[in-house]
């Protein structure tokens, strides 16, 4: 059976910034936790909720403590929420959302309410408190992706697609945390990026273009960025792509019978593809590969079938990425690129 695109639920889990973390199981919650990896989380959790339940989700205990421990601005034995943990955890984020249920505020429980409330006391209290810097907030992380990812401005080439990105890349592998639990050749560690440029950046391929290659971990990498999958049983899809015979991946035949590292795109036609950017998928053995020239079109087409590799994560919880977090890096990369693209269009002469 043929799977429709775009059947992705919204994220409903927790990552950084930029990336994602191993899912792990949440530990209980102190004071200790209210440092901003831990309010990310909780960020990310209660935001997928309201998208997708319209409700707080299992999370609500803790946004209650979050919420009175914000407003409150002082707690014995901790401090109040300085600006930089406000921004790396979206807690602005987090609180345009609680206040746009105030518009179905008649539907809440009470319980809720009083969330709704609180997010708007707090919204009024960190514009006082942090003016200008507030407003500003979008702006400032912009100017952290672009610098997380070293993204410099190049000329666009011509036939390049969405998945492509009009930026260079301008230093290798320097955007890799060393204090992210990264293993991509055991496909353990999901992560997400906004465009292929970036994945090569932090070194998991060698090349934005949409071909096999090896990152810096020598991994073997298939990105399926166009074309569609179907599903021929379980932990089992076919890939299927027209197109020239450049396109037709032929660096897999060496890999039959071999794990390779998946990263799906957006533009991907698979239940599996990620709503925005591009996703590491993990390690999946390539079962069989042929294609072969369709001589009404003149086009080649090529069928993979691929396996998922034991001892990994459930692919529900690939399917939670990107999360809300990532989203908020996906339209402000968006941006940057349409900025970058008006510029460059009026220095041409081409803008009116």
């Amino acid at each position: 059976m043929e799977v429709n695109a775009g059947a992705n639920p919204l994220p409903t889990s927790h990552s950084l910034s930029g990336s994602s973390v191993p899912s792990q199981k949440r530990s209980s919650w102190g004071q200790s936790s209210f440092d901003a990896r831990g309010l990310l989380e909780l960020s990310d959790s209660v935001r997928a909720s309201l998208h997708k339940e319209g409700d707080l989700g299992p999370d609500s205990d803790r946004l209650s403590a979050v919420l009175e421990f914000a407003l409150s601005e002082k707690t014995p034995g901790s401090t109040s929420i300085d600006f930089r943990t406000l921004k790396q955890a979206r807690l602005d984020k987090l609180v345009a959302d609680l206040t746009k249920c105030r518009m179905r505020v008649a539907s809440l429980s009470p319980r809720a309410r009083r969330h709704v409330a609180t997010a708007e006391k707090l919204g009024r209290m960190w514009r006082t408190r942090f003016k200008d810097q507030y407003f500003r907030i979008d702006e400032m992380r912009t100017a952290d992706l672009a610098a997380r990812w070293q993204l410099k401005e190049a000329p666009l080439s011509p036939g390049s697609t969405r998945a492509q990105s009009p930026w260079k890349v301008s230093g290798a592998n320097s955007a890799v945390d060393p204090k992210d639990d990264v293993h991509f050749d055991l496909g353990r560690c999901i992560r997400w990026w906004p465009s292929m440029t970036c994945a090569q950046i932090d070194g998991v391929v060698g090349t934005e273009r949409e071909t096999v290659s090896r990152g810096s971990d020598k991994t073997p990498t298939l990105p399926l960025l166009s074309g569609r999958e179907i599903s021929i049983g379980f932990d089992k899809v076919r890939y299927l792509r027209e197109g020239t015979l450049s396109d037709m991946h032929p660096a897999l035949i060496s890999q039959t019978g071999k794990h390779i590292r998946v990263l799906r795109g957006s533009c991907l036609r698979s239940e599996f593809a990620p709503v925005a950017g591009i996703r590491n998928d993990g390690l999946w053995k390539v079962l069989r590969y042929s294609h072969h020239l369709e001589e009404a079109t003149g086009l080649y087409r090529v069928e993979v079938d691929l396996e998922r590799a034991p001892c990994q994560a459930p692919m529900s919880e690939f399917a939670e990425i990107p999360r809300p977090s990532d989203l908020d890096d996906w339209y402000l990369y968006e941006k940057l690129e349409a900025e970058r693209m008006k510029d460059k269009l009026a220095s041409e002469g081409g803008w009116r």
